[in-house]
């Protein structure tokens, strides 16, 4: 079964100064996450690198700060933590949360020109924005170029967490099901209506990709 955690807001980072509370819940979801990759048990012991979408079942107001904020937590741990950045339907690049130029990103990455992630405040912490779409934005995170480019990317960290559309919007977040370890579905409880939320489930399962958890966000 999913796991509910309630955090506090969608619209701070994590490395910022936050509420305890917001913080905590962060841990919580970060504590299930490490459980259902199996990065929470023998850490020590080589394991293969998740890739975890996060999506929402309908695009809200700072939907995507949840993405980011993830990939802070476990960064927080010292694990070798990639962000990426593939949501082309929202009009405001990923990099602005953090300051970072958009450059060709993800998608010059996966049309293999030389780019390197950039890191973003932490060590630990590495970016990739999007990049600019040439075409359907469907096709390219469902291409085998950007599989390929996935599948690379997961020799060099210890987790990737990928940031994708709304699944009941678009059909990017399950088109890139093949790259995907599983998905953390974000919701906002109240607001959300329940058929989106069920519809946002049932995708994912058809497509075969695992729902790690889903994340009560406050609206």
């Amino acid at each position: 079964m999913p796991i509910f955690v309630k955090k506090e807001s969608t619209l701070r980072l994590l490395t910022d100064d936050v509420p305890a509370p917001m913080r905590e819940a962060y841990n919580r979801i970060r504590v299930n996450l490490l459980a259902r990759t199996g990065l929470g048990v023998n850490r020590e012991q080589t394991k293969e690198c998740p890739v975890i979408g996060v999506t929402n079942a309908v695009r809200r107001p700072g939907d995507r700060y949840l993405a980011a904020n993830l990939a802070i937590s476990f960064a927080q741990l010292g694990l070798r933590t990639l962000l990426i950045d593939a949501d082309y339907r929202e009009e405001e690049d990923l990099a602005t949360l953090f300051g970072a130029t958009e450059g060709e990103g993800i998608a010059g990455y996966a049309a293999g020109m030389h780019i390197a992630p950039s890191f973003v405040g932490m060590s630990t912490l590495s970016f990739l924005s999007r990049g600019e779409a040439m075409g359907d934005p469907a096709d390219l995170v469902g291409n085998n170029v950007f599989f390929s480019a996935i599948s690379a990317l997961r020799a060099e960290y210890e987790a990737i967490f990928i940031s994708l559309p709304p699944v009941t919007a678009y059909a990017d977040a399950a088109t890139a099901a093949p790259a995907l370890s599983g998905v953390v579905l974000g919701t906002v409880p109240g607001k959300d209506k329940r058929s989106a939320v069920s519809l946002a489930i049932e995708t994912l399962k058809n497509v075969g990709v695992p729902l790690y958890g889903m994340v009560a966000c406050e609206d």
